[in-house]
């Protein structure tokens, strides 16, 4: 996201200046023109609170120092509602703390009908703590240079289930915790390979708990099984989701 807004017009095209309190720039081979209504420094640079108008679509409003977006801020991509173009609806906004034309520090990024995300910034990446949604997920939790990484919470809203654990680089790594819906207690605890369980875990079943190995989302290994209402466990090899030596009908509800 770095400049993806901030100074994409001053980047790409060059624009002449002068020393007035409403500034406006030109640019002849794109036609566009941009406003800037606030106060300017004895050097003709935006300072203090200011609009900057870089097309009617696109406008910041906040804070600046010697020219550049420095303080509390927002900036927005817009459109028209309608087709006598008197109402705007956001498409794309920024807002939070700015610092040499980048968010940094808290802030709110919001694409319209698409996703959000409130939380810390860096240069203006996702970095630190914060809360992203989308269609598909919420995840709440720490993120580095925009990714999912260090201890975070990840939910699919199609799957009604919680993920807790570590992330790198927005992959799930180590030992998670799978909870259902909003519930506190955790259904399974153990390894993951694409969100299937995988490796040594640990999972609640209706009348007892296993612990042990589990193969693509299978009980398959070596594992331990106990039950709540029975002092009977049974320790040693389990395929197809049962016991070896029971042959799987125990009568158990595994999953």
């Amino acid at each position: 996201m770095k400049n993806l807004i901030f100074n994409f017009y001053e980047k790409i095209f060059g624009f002449s200046r002068r020393k007035v309190g409403i500034v406006w720039f030109s640019e002849v081979k794109t036609k566009m023109e941009c406003k800037y209504f606030g106060k300017l420094d004895e050097n003709g640079r935006k300072q203090g609170p200011g609009t900057f108008i870089y097309s009617p679509s696109l406008v910041y409003n906040g804070d600046f120092v010697s020219d550049v977006k420095q303080g509390s801020g927002s900036i927005a991509l817009s459109t028209f509602k309608d087709k006598s173009q008197t109402t705007q609806e956001d498409l794309v906004r920024f807002s939070g703390n700015f610092d040499k034309d980048e968010l940094n520090g808290e802030g709110h990024f919001i694409i319209s009908g698409i996703s959000s995300y409130k939380g810390h910034f860096l240069n203006g990446e996702k970095h630190g703590f914060g809360i992203f949604e989308n269609s598909e997920v919420i995840y709440k939790g720490n993120f580095e240079m925009g990714c999912y990484h260090g201890l975070g919470n990840l939910s699919f809203k199609n799957e009604n289930r919680r993920y807790e654990g570590n992330f790198e680089k927005s992959k799930m790594v180590g030992e998670m915790k799978v909870y259902t819906g909003d519930q506190e207690t955790w259904i399974y605890k153990g390894e993951l390979l694409d969100r299937m369980r995988h490796g040594k875990g640990e999972v609640k079943l209706s009348l007892g708990r296993y612990a042990g190995d589990f193969v693509e989302d299978n009980i398959k290994g070596e594992g331990e099984l106990s039950f709540d209402d029975s002092e009977f466990v049974y320790k040693g090899s389990f395929v197809d989701g049962g016991p070896v030596m029971i042959s799987n009908t125990i009568g158990v509800e595994l999953f």
